[in-house]
C-alpha cells in the first residue's frame, strides 16, 4: 500500500460529518483522487489515505467534486459546487440561498411553533406580486415531487415574463425543532422543461435529499 499524506490547508469530510459548524458557513468543497484505473478515492486534506495499489509509486490526480453538501436544520442534499452561497438571519427566520446562473435554491428555517404552510403562502403571494409589477402572469398548481426516498406535496409556480418562463417548486417540511421552506427556482427559455443547470440541480436534489427523523 502507498500512503499519501494530504497538505494541511482545509479540513472537511466527504461523508456528511455530524460536527457542529457555524450557522452561516458555506458548505466545504469535497475532493477525491483518481487512480490510473479510474477508481476515485475520497480524501480529506491533512489526513492520510491508503491507495489500493501494489506498486511502489503511482500517478494520481487530485480533483474537486462537482458538488457541495447543504446540511442545516436536519435537511441534507447536494448542489452544484459553483453556486454562490449566502446566509442571512433576521430573527426568528434563517435564510440560506444557493444561486447559479439560471437556478436558485432557497431554504428558510422557521421556529418550531411555526406553521410552514402559512409561510409558504406568504412567500408565494410576495413573489407573485413582485412578478405582477413587472408584467408577469403566474399560474399556481399542486404537484408531487420525489425528494430522496419520499414523494412530497409541492406547489409549482409558473410565471411568464416576456420571453422567459420562471418556474418555482415550493416544498414545506416539518423538522425536529423547526419548520422549513425549500424552494427550487429555474429560469427557462422557450420550449424548456428545465434549464441544463436546473436538470443537474434537480438530479442532485432528488437523488441525495435526506431529512433527519423527528
Amino acid at each position: 500500500m502507498l500512503t499519501l499524506i494530504g497538505f494541511g490547508l482545509l479540513s472537511w469530510l466527504v461523508s456528511f460529518p455530524a460536527q457542529e459548524v457555524p450557522w452561516d458557513s458555506e458548505p466545504s468543497l469535497n475532493y477525491h483522487l483518481t487512480l490510473p484505473d479510474g477508481r476515485k478515492v475520497p480524501v480529506q486534506i491533512g489526513e492520510p489515505v491508503e491507495l489500493p495499489t501494489p506498486q511502489d509509486s503511482t500517478t494520481v490526480t487530485l480533483s474537486v467534486d462537482s458538488h457541495r453538501t447543504f446540511d442545516r436544520a436536519g435537511v441534507r442534499f447536494r448542489y452544484p459546487a459553483a453556486f454562490r452561497w449566502e446566509a442571512e438571519r433576521e430573527l426568528p427566520v434563517t435564510t440560506y440561498t444557493m444561486e447559479g446562473v439560471e437556478v436558485l435554491l432557497l431554504v428558510q428555517v422557521y421556529p418550531e411553533s411555526s406553521e410552514p404552510e402559512s409561510f409558504r403562502d406568504v412567500w408565494i403571494d410576495a413573489v407573485t406580486a413582485q412578478y405582477a409589477e413587472q408584467g408577469g402572469e403566474t399560474e399556481r398548481e399542486s404537484i408531487r415531487w420525489k425528494l430522496g426516498k419520499r414523494m412530497r406535496s409541492a406547489t409549482r409556480l409558473t410565471t411568464k415574463l416576456g420571453d422567459l418562463t420562471i418556474l418555482a417548486d415550493v416544498v414545506t417540511l416539518e423538522g425536529a425543532d423547526s419548520s422549513i421552506l425549500l424552494v427550487f427556482q429555474d429560469i427557462l427559455e422557450e420550449g424548456e422543461s428545465f434549464s441544463a443547470e436546473g436538470q443537474e440541480t434537480r438530479k442532485f436534489l432528488e437523488s441525495t435529499f435526506e431529512q433527519a427523523e423527528q
